[in-house]
């Protein structure tokens, strides 16, 4: 990781690449900061994977800005909001004293805690991409006799439509700077999400990542707000599936409205009958694979 350096903007803080010469001018990086929700071994109903997309100039604003912040709210430890939500008390050790610390008032104080945190996501030049998967019905596909999707885990596969995604939000403003992805560091999936990037790079379908994506790193969220932004965004949007499967007219809490813009950023959902589209198109074309091969 790079060192800390004091920029213009006068931040210590830039765990990230610095610009480079690219085709005859300076380019600064994009930078996507991406984490899960929800393990498939873990049987869960869905799985998410989500994150923000920004310029490094604004992460490191950003990064600065969620420091100050944790620091006004005690020095808190990082959040990762499957430990902090857990009822009656957090799982995570941390955490736990901050309970037993704010009782009795925990509850309240968590949520205008976090409701601070997704005010300045708003607040921020950043935008939400992601995807979340029924993980009922990747199960499901991958134990029938049918179809298979290549790719064992529900979140790995959404690996491509995060980049894609992002891909066509930024050409719109930006369509030379390079993109780095920073994944939450997880030693069960880091590999694969290596070798998922490296396969979509030889997809001569997806030359775009293989010309823009050109770093993928795997960080600890206590080093990087945006890892700490990606798990708010995962877990609030694999949260408000899971509430439609029992109330399906519940209306998105105001933490999933902070963080996705008011709406105008949400990750997608990809449910079971499209599901089932896409396996059924990865099946032809493994067909058509083997056939001329």
């Amino acid at each position: 990781m790079q060192e800390p350096y004091w920029d213009h903007y006068g931040f210590g803080f830039c765990p990230v690449p610095e610009p480079v010469w690219a085709r005859g001018e300076w380019v600064g990086f994009f930078h996507i900061y991406a984490d899960e929700s929800g393990k498939l071994s873990g049987n869960s109903d869905y799985t998410a994977l989500c994150g923000y997309v920004g310029h490094q100039l604004e992460w490191q604003k950003f990064s600065f800005m969620w420091q100050q912040l944790s620091l006004r709210w005690g020095g808190i430890p990082p959040i990762h909001m499957a430990k902090i939500m857990r009822d009656p008390s957090p799982s995570d050790p941390e955490w736990a004293k901050m309970h037993d610390a704010w009782e009795p008032n925990w509850q309240s104080r968590r949520d205008q805690m976090l409701g601070e945190f997704a005010q300045l996501i708003f607040n921020s030049n950043i935008f939400a991409v992601g995807t979340v998967i029924d993980a009922r019905e990747y199960r499901a596909v991958q134990k029938g006799p049918k179809y298979k999707f290549p790719i064992e885990d529900s979140n790995v596969f959404l690996f491509q439509e995060l980049l894609t995604t992002a891909l066509d939000r930024l050409a719109a403003v930006d369509p030379l700077s390079p993109i780095s992805v920073i994944v939450d560091d997880d030693q069960q999936t880091a590999f694969h999400y290596y070798e998922m990037l490296k396969s979509l790079k030889i997809n001569p379908r997806l030359a775009k990542i293989k010309e823009r994506v050109v770093e993928i790193s795997f960080g600890n969220d206590r080093a990087f707000p945006g890892i700490q932004a990606a798990d708010m965004i995962s877990f609030e949007s694999r949260k408000s599936m899971v509430s439609r499967l029992t109330a399906p007219d519940d209306r998105p809490s105001e933490l999933y409205h902070w963080l996705t813009h008011g709406g105008i950023n949400q990750p997608r959902l990809i449910d079971a009958a499209l599901l089932r589209k896409m396996a059924e198109e990865c099946s032809r074309r493994t067909d058509e694979i083997n056939a001329k091969n």
